[in-house]
């Protein structure tokens, strides 16, 4: 019976619990069809036309199926995980008829789409057939038979062959749903298909028995009888065992049919055969014997020796395990996992019979060293060879070494990348090529054209740079000096570069470059020229003849004397033809790791950013974050971002840092919008009982204050703008120059991440692009940061965010000028000869001309400017001859553009080392070795040259004969050797010998001093003393001006190492004093530019040396220059090459004012930027200079002013002042301000018409002015009636509005005021401390702004020790009085409501506590009120909380640093009474004046985040030389108490003057003597002191010491303990 179904495809299908795409996994290359593959398969079910089946059969296990068959049965066993057995009916194709234009299927019901068959929608069957009828012109094909009213769904693969015909039958699964498991998904309906159960074929009776059991495995027997039954059914064929193929055309069919079948049955028995011999243990037995030798007995003996090949591959698997006794664990660990289950028990016994074949542990340990040896033999060999046949000419060669700690041990770790010369000049060719195609190509673009060319060529490239790791070299930790390197290096090269003198200089003198760091072996070319035989003197050629070894031993070190060759004696081993080149990335560490240590304010946040990531990293508070904040639909949004988060922050690496900020930021909206402490307590609460313990180990409470601060965003935001920059350096130096900033197509990322040219930018940074890049990352200035920052944060913080960042970058910018302007000069400016910039071709021969002038003499230079065929080439190029044209200049120029310009791989070497055998098992140096150079092996044991690296294993078959080949035989060491597989020849062979490692004496090396850079700018000498000074004899001007230069240099250190305090400096500066660091560093591009320099604002050419007084003329409007230190000691920094610096050297970045009033200036925040055409090769715009301070005269020195940081930035009137003084001229570069409120609202009337003035300036030919009126741009736009129209408005309504402004163009401003002195009527006036002060604040120099000479210095040098003291105040009522009249009116403004506010919007929140400021009228601070948050002191409605007027200490910074410490000490005192005592207060201030109180950041760092947390005291010993010592040591503690014993009282003024207590008063003592019941944890010697109040916890502690509360009481700890 015909049975009529519509066929369709089946796209999904749910079975067994998971979402299966059907026609993806039918899916197989054979199904191919023009551009369609397996993801461009419709995901939309169709019906493709009507099949007609019939002859339905069941499928059982013996049934000869087609090869369609097959495959259908192999899918739905993958599907099922079912055998098919018995589970199947075959459905034979009697016809199709297929639709042209497939229909969708329409399935109502959700049963359409869940199994193989389904009934179709009621009016879709009759419409398809139409559409079926229409197609065929009206025939219909179906005539006679019914509409089918079902559709049977299978894989698109599948229908797709029966409707071209391709498949005549269909196999189904059927799996009906009864008790004992199926699926109503994977059966068949047979209702749908027409047919009753009786109809329903059924399988046979005899195959109804299961198929599986434990005979039905793979064994020896079932092959057996395999075999034999196909051997008795081909003898039963009558025909030739092997028929002539030239005698089938003459066959008849049946014979020819018998030939065939015998043939195939014959290819099955041979088959089974080998299965069979393999499964046989007596297999491994025969490849033992091939691998141990011949013989017999093999069963018997277990240590019997194994051939080279088989302990190779078995060195090779055991690097891949722990340890190697472990492998036959491994081994049929594996095998479970791979190989059938019906193998199993055949593999289980194969291995169990030949375990003791598998070579020991100790065996794989030992051959380790073999293996790595016979690779250097391997090398040896390679490198003779090519050297004679392959490239007579020779290499070119690369090197980076870098030295780690492994194992306690230091190791040198050694890459080499090798060029043969004769590939040189066509890779040179294909780099530029490359270039060219990505050139052409549009930035952040990809093009399918340069796609596929650049296969081909990266492709080549990768093949014929060959990256070779040198076996790793043992140092010991005293044995790490220039000569030590130097020994090591050429070990390890002359281990590989061949077996003569001669091949290893040959070897040494094709090193063309080596990165290092800044370390010892960037220093290895000063080396001067060394002979073979004063390295290498025990050094015996392998099969010179001779003794291998030397048997009499007079000294342990003794050397014997042998008859060398004359190449051994000739002094040719050096590197000084290499140039040696500082990494990139060290320099980049370097400069960021110091950053945040100058950055106070900034810094404070990191340890807060470690609280955060913490938390959020934690998987349990992640999921209790998830449940109580972010339950709601709108937060659910954020979940993934909030799962995915997992920064880790350690305070120590900069570099965690860095990249934890953007990830932190990037939640900084979801956090503080869905943040809600009180339910994430309140969520806590219905956990486990250890939630609460887990909360203070996180610090919950720092974590809400953090997300709640607008202040710690802030922070991170400018932190973020700094290492932005750092980060995108780091990516620029790794990545290449074709494929930078580009976004891989699918498919590429892997391609471009293994591009030959990443990290070989050196010539692009010795052109200067490292400048422009670090120039166009540093256009962000602080005026873009003021604008991002968040609104509600206060003018304070702002203002430091601003600061701090600004001299971030000024760090950043003169660290990596100092450390990469070497680039821009001889020897490393070679590198910009292979530059290859088709937008600037000039850029090349600009080069080769600062080379040919140059006066380095560097072996490289002095070879390019000799005279000869490369100069006169180089001559010709510069004329302009085509450079592929001159072959030896090309050779020369191509060897320096594949050097390594980071140094990521060897570093990258370090770690890999450490990943691999940090917890192997008997970890030795060739452990150590092979784990990075056992990749190169394999790729030697799969290539060709296998028989050449198994030959060098073959005659290397213990250390000693391995030593021998190598030419070590007669080392030193070696005598100590009591067996051939002694470990000393494992210690000789990577140089941890005795011998190397700690012998007396090292080869006579000597090293050539290191070439100093000769600056353009000479140093200037101090100018003149101007006319009507006092009259001092020369020498007496001599001394003061060295003092007073002693003196500034000592103020300078001080103050810059002050965390606390960021300042400026002004000083009477002369631009003689100045020089630009680059052209210091590089004094050639100083001479390039000589005269090429211009001023944007005029068409005049300024020279190079002039360009100082322009920046001098440029920033200072009077005699003022206003500076900030960068670098107090650039002397000291490690340089390629030595730079003139001297000590009294200073790094400083200018800033530019313009005064206000009498003694006061308007700073900007930037560093001062100098125009483009002044700039120069280097390209940065904020040029960083040396101020050299010996270049100053007295009256100079003396006029040096500190100014302390603003509380507030304006952004505004300064900036309006220049702009509006400095309108746009014609022709001038084009800079546009804007105004606050204007970027905030852009669509004004007044700025468009400014833009459009500016835009139009072409066609008026009008200068235009910065902030004017509307009107002026109206009439400078020449529109009469917008003019008009606004003159009616403005006579109906005059308005002014006062306008903040800040220029976008790096101009924002710092306004440095000076206050002015209070009148006090009750008190006579005291001396106040203006806020532009001489550094050096002594009355002897300037009693105000005025400096007097340095002579009177020492005289006054004790006075001033009690300037400025603040007098003592208390806390009650009576003593507020003492405050004199100004603090009086303050208290009467309280009346006001208006005069003086509280803003509890800008708390400051300290640990558990929080400062409260309280403001003027005019928003000046007049107090802070601390409010203490202890639950004890906080009782019914009392209140603990104290607050302070600024004017009683003197500064806002000393009143918050007086309340925190008064809120900390409270942690110990039990009651809210002792804590508010009021003597308390005198205490303290007498604490901030002997400056035993602690500083403000000190004191945060120590904040309490919570009651049980660990208080440590804010006092600290009194620092030493604060106070003259005093004449007699028995006043040193003043009056004895009466109830003080006169013997123990000397016994405290014993530990005074030690140190072991601290200096106090009788009055201090008497406050704090012991009281009963309180107990405090000091060491017994000071528990005298204790009683009689020389120690308490509200004194200092002693020297070492400082005291803690915590269990309640305080404690006397070591400091750091």
């Amino acid at each position: 019976m015909a049975i009529l179904l519509w066929l369709a495809s089946m796209q999904t299908l749910r079975y067994g619990g998971r979402k299966i795409h059907m026609s993806k996994e039918a899916f197989l290359e054979e199904d191919i069809e023009g551009d369609t593959d397996r993801d461009g398969i419709d995901s939309t079910p169709r019906i493709f036309g009507v099949v007609v089946l019939d002859d339905v059969q069941v499928y059982h296990d013996m049934l000869q199926i087609s090869h369609c068959e097959k495959r259908m049965v192999r899918f739905w066993e993958e599907i099922s995980g079912k055998k098919m057995h018995g589970n199947s009916y075959i459905f034979k194709v009697i016809s199709v008829f297929p639709l042209r234009t497939t229909a969708l299927l329409q399935h109502l019901s959700a049963s359409c789409c869940r199994s193989l068959m389904a009934r179709l929608d009621a009016d879709q069957g009759p419409s398809l057939r139409c559409q079926l009828q229409d197609e065929r012109n009206g025939v219909d094909c179906l005539a006679g038979k019914p509409t089918p009213h079902a559709v049977l769904r299978l894989p698109l693969p599948f229908v797709s062959k029966i409707m071209t015909g391709q498949w005549s039958s269909i196999l189904l699964p059927h799996f009906p749903n009864t008790e004992h498991g199926g699926s109503a998904v994977l059966s068949i309906n047979w209702r749908l298909c027409g047919m009753s159960r009786d109809e329903i074929p059924q399988l046979h009776h005899h195959f109804l028995q299961d198929a599986g059991g434990k005979d039905m495995s793979l064994s020896v027997e079932v092959l057996d009888s395999a075999i034999d039954y196909l051997k008795a059914f081909a003898a039963g064929l009558d025909t030739p065992p092997e028929p002539e193929p030239a005698a089938d055309d003459g066959m008849d069919d049946e014979l020819l049919f018998q030939s065939q079948e015998f043939q195939s049955v014959r290819r099955c028995v041979i088959v089974l055969q080998r299965v069979l011999e393999g499964l046989d243990a007596s297999a491994f037995v025969r490849a033992a014997r091939d691998m141990t030798g011949k013989g017999s007995g093999l069963w018997s003996a277990t240590r019997r020796p194994y051939q080279v090949a088989f302990l190779v591959k078995a060195v090779c698997m055991a690097s891949l395990l722990r340890s190697a006794s472990t492998m036959h664990e491994v081994l049929q660990s594996a095998a479970k996992m791979l190989l059938p289950e019906v193998m199993h028990n055949a593999f289980k016994t194969f291995l169990d019979t030949c375990q003791n074949h598998i070579p020991h542990a100790s065996t794989i340990s030992r051959w380790k060293m073999i293996l790595d040896g016979s690779f250097m033999l391997y090398q040896r060999r390679m490198n003779a060879g090519a050297s004679e046949a392959e490239s007579p000419s020779g290499f070119v060669r690369f090197v980076m070494a870098d030295a780690s700690t492994q194992h306690s041990r230091e190791f040198e770790h050694i890459l080499m990348a090798s060029i043969k010369k004769q590939d040189l000049k066509e890779l040179f060719f294909q780099r530029a090529h490359l270039l060219d195609l990505w050139f052409a190509v549009e930035d952040e673009g990809t093009d399918e054209l340069a796609l596929r060319d650049e296969l081909a060529i990266i492709a080549e490239m990768q093949s014929r740079i060959v990256v070779h790791h040198l076996p790793i070299m043992a140092l010991s930790s005293g044995r790490t000096s220039l000569q030590d390197k130097f020994c090591c290096l050429m070990f390890a090269f002359m281990l590989e570069a061949g077996e003569t003198a001669s091949s290893l200089a040959s070897f040494v003198h094709e090193i063309v470059a080596g990165t290092f760091d800044l370390g010892v072996e960037f220093s290895l070319g000063r080396i001067k020229p060394t002979a073979f035989s004063v390295l290498f003197p025990w050094y015996h050629p392998p099969g010179s003849g001779g003794e291998s070894g030397v048997q009499d031993v007079v000294d342990d070190f003794e050397l014997p004397e042998f008859q060398l060759a004359s190449d051994l004696a000739e002094e040719n081993l050096s590197l000084q033809d290499m140039l040696s080149i500082p990494g990139p990335l060290h320099i980049l560490h370097n400069a960021t790791n110091s950053l945040l240590d100058n950055l106070p304010y900034l810094n404070g946040a990191v340890e807060k950013l470690q609280v955060v990531c913490r938390f959020l990293s934690n998987p349990d508070k992640k999921q209790r974050l998830l449940a109580s904040c972010f339950d709601r639909p709108l937060a659910r949004a954020f979940h993934t971002e909030i799962k995915r988060f997992d920064a880790k922050v350690h305070t120590g690496r900069w570099g965690r840092v860095a990249f934890a900020i953007p990830e932190l930021l990037a939640l900084r909206i979801p956090l503080q919008k869905f943040w809600n402490f009180d339910a994430f307590k309140k969520q806590g609460l219905s956990l486990a009982s250890n939630s609460a313990a887990d909360d203070a180990s996180l610090k919950i409470e720092v974590v809400n204050d953090c997300i709640d601060s607008t202040e710690f965003w802030a922070q991170l935001m400018t932190l973020e703008s700094l290492f932005y920059v750092v980060r995108e350096l780091l990516i620029w130096v790794e990545s290449c120059p074709c494929h930078h900033n580009r976004v891989p197509p699918d498919g590429y990322k892997i391609k471009w991440d293994s591009c030959p040219l990443r990290g070989r930018r050196l010539p692009e940074i010795a052109c200067g692009a490292f400048f422009e890049e670090l120039n166009r990352l540093c256009l962000i200035n602080s005026a873009d940061l003021f604008l991002k920052l968040p609104e509600q944060l206060s003018e304070e913080s702002r203002t430091q965010c601003v600061l701090d960042f600004e001299h971030g970058r000024g760090h950043l910018t003169f660290q990596l000028t100092l450390k990469m302007s070497c680039f821009l000069e001889p020897p490393l400016l070679l590198f910009g000869l292979s530059q290859h910039n088709p937008s600037n071709p000039k850029e090349q021969k600009d080069v080769l001309h600062k080379c040919l002038k140059s006066e380095c003499q560097h072996p490289q230079i002095v070879k390019l400017q000799e005279p000869g065929p490369l100069r006169q080439e180089a001559e010709l190029f510069l004329a302009g001859e085509e450079l592929a044209l001159l072959e030896d200049l090309t050779e020369f120029i191509a060897q320096f553009c594949f050097a390594w310009g980071t140094e990521r791989r060897v570093e990258g070497g370090h770690a890999k080392v450490h990943i691999t055998t940090g917890n192997r098992r008997n970890r030795h140096e060739a452990t150590d070795s092979l784990a990075l150079r056992l990749s190169e092996i394999k790729r030697v044991l799969s290539g060709d040259d296998v028989a050449s690296f198994l030959d060098c294993v073959q005659v290397a078959r213990t250390p000693r004969n391995l030593l021998t080949q190598l030419g070590l035989a007669r080392h030193p060491s070696c005598r100590f050797a009591k067996s051939p597989w002694d470990p000393i020849f494992r210690k000789t062979l990577y140089h941890a010998d005795p011998f190397a490692l700690y012998g007396d004496s090292l080869p006579p090396l000597t090293s050539a001093p290191q070439s100093v850079v000769r600056s353009a700018a000479k140093l200037a000498l101090p100018a003149p003393e101007p006319p009507g000074g006092k009259d001092l004899a020369p020498e007496v001007s001599d001394m003061l001006r060295s003092a007073a230069m002693r003196y500034l240099r000592s103020q300078l250190e001080q103050l810059c190492k002050d965390k606390d305090q960021r300042c400026i400096f002004s000083c009477d500066l002369p631009s003689a004093a100045l020089r630009l660091l680059p052209h210091f560093l590089a004094p050639s591009q100083a001479i390039a530019n000589l005269g090429d320099g211009r001023n944007e604002s005029c068409t005049d050419l300024v020279p190079v040396a002039t360009v100082a007084d322009l920046i001098v003329a440029e920033v200072s409007s009077s005699s003022k220059v206003f500076f900030q230190v960068v670098s107090l000691r650039p002397s000291r920094a490690h340089l390629a090459a030595s730079a003139e610096f001297t000590a009294d050297d200073i790094g400083v970045m200018l800033l530019k004012c313009e005064p206000e009033g009498t003694d006061s200036y308007r700073v900007q925040t930037t560093g001062f930027r100098l125009l483009s055409p002044v700039v120069g090769t280097c390209g940065l715009q904020a040029q960083p200079l040396v101020l050299s301070l010996s270049s100053l005269n007295l009256g100079q020195l003396c006029s040096c002013a500190v100014w302390e940081r603003p509380t507030s930035l304006d952004a505004g009137t300064g900036s309006e002042k220049f702009a509006q003084a400095n309108p746009y001229m014609i022709d001038a570069p084009k800079v546009y301000w804007v105004s606050l409120a204007e970027a905030d609202e852009p669509h004004t009337a007044r700025l468009g018409a400014y833009l459009w003035a500016l835009l139009k300036a072409g066609d008026h030919q009008s200068s235009v002015p910065h902030f004017a009126d509307l009107q002026v741009y109206l009439r400078i736009l020449g529109d009469e009636a917008a003019l008009r129209k606004l003159e009616d408005q403005q006579k109906k309504r005059q308005t002014k509005r006062q306008k903040h402004v800040v220029a976008l163009a790096d101009m924002d401003d710092w306004e440095v005021p000076v206050p002015e002195r209070k009148k006090r009527k009750t008190q006579p006036k005291r001396r106040v401390k203006p806020a532009s002060e001489p550094i050096c604040d002594k009355p002897s120099f300037a009693e105000t702004a005025g400096a007097e000479p340095l002579a009177d210095a020492a005289s006054h040098q004790v006075e001033t020790e009690a300037v400025d003291a603040p007098e003592p105040h208390h806390f009650d009522a009576e003593s507020e009085e003492s405050c004199g009249s100004s603090e009086s009116e303050d208290l009467l403004n309280l009346l006001d409501p208006v005069a003086i506010t509280r803003d509890f919007t800008n708390r400051i929140e300290y640990g558990m506590h929080h400062l409260t400021p309280r403001f003027k009228r005019d928003r000046t601070i007049q107090s802070y009120q601390m409010s203490c948050h202890l639950p004890q002191h906080n009782v019914g409605d009392q209140r603990c909380s104290r607050e302070l007027t600024v004017t009683v200490t003197g500064s806002e910074e000393s009143t918050r640093r007086i309340l925190k410490a008064w809120v900390l000490l409270g942690h110990g005192l039990p009651t809210r009474e002792q804590h508010m005592d009021a003597g308390s207060r005198q205490q303290l201030l007498t604490s901030l004046k002997d400056g035993t109180l602690l500083s403000e950041s000190e004191l945060d760092k120590i904040s309490a985040a919570s009651e049980k947390s660990a208080v440590v005291a804010p006092l600290q010993p009194k620092p030493s030389g604060d106070s003259p010592p005093p004449t007699n040591a028995k006043t040193l503690l003043g009056k004895r108490d009466g109830c003080v014993p006169e013997d123990a009282h000397n016994r405290m003024l014993d530990l005074a003057a030690r140190g072991a207590i601290p200096i106090t008063t009788l009055s201090q003592r008497q406050r704090n003597r012991l009281t009963s019941g309180t107990e405090y944890g000091v060491p017994p010697e000071l528990k005298e002191a204790l009683t009689y109040g020389y120690l308490h916890p509200n004194l200092a502690p002693p020297q070492g010491f400082r005291w803690g509360y915590q269990g309640g009481k305080w404690m006397l700890r070591i400091h750091g303990g």
